[in-house]
């Protein structure tokens, strides 16, 4: 009776398991902190493929969503417009060793590129 628990505890723990990484991921941050109010923001982490990495492109660029938690009601989610370029060189040292990496970047380097649409408007004219 006991093995059976485990095992049915082993499959039910599985997709939840995955459901809540997919979660975190989704919300694409890290936060540090003593705990409780004290918690801050200090990373921002998305998915980042090989091609994708390697394309140094005038033409070409990320939208990276934070969708700060949740409940959009409260906060709308954020989006990171960046230039192929950057990512380029940010990445480069690392991407060849992987094919499917995350770009951790701290918040402090993002913010030139939160919500700044001007980047595309630019290149459209």
């Amino acid at each position: 009776m006991v093995h059976r628990q485990l095992i049915y505890l082993q499959v039910i723990w599985k997709p939840i398991k995955h459901w809540l990484y997919r979660l975190k991921q989704l919300i694409g941050r890290q936060e540090i902190g003593a705990g409780g109010e004290d918690r801050k923001p200090h990373e921002l982490q998305f998915p980042l493929g090989y091609n994708s990495a390697n394309r140094n492109d005038d033409n070409f660029f990320f939208t990276f969503v934070d969708l700060n938690g949740v409940d959009w009601n409260e906060k709308e989610p954020d989006v990171y417009i960046v230039h192929s370029k950057f990512v380029y060189e940010y990445s480069r040292s690392w991407i060849d060793k992987v094919k499917m990496g995350r770009l951790h970047i701290e918040i402090d380097k993002m913010t030139q590129f939160k919500n700044n649409w001007e980047l595309i408007k630019t290149r459209l004219r």
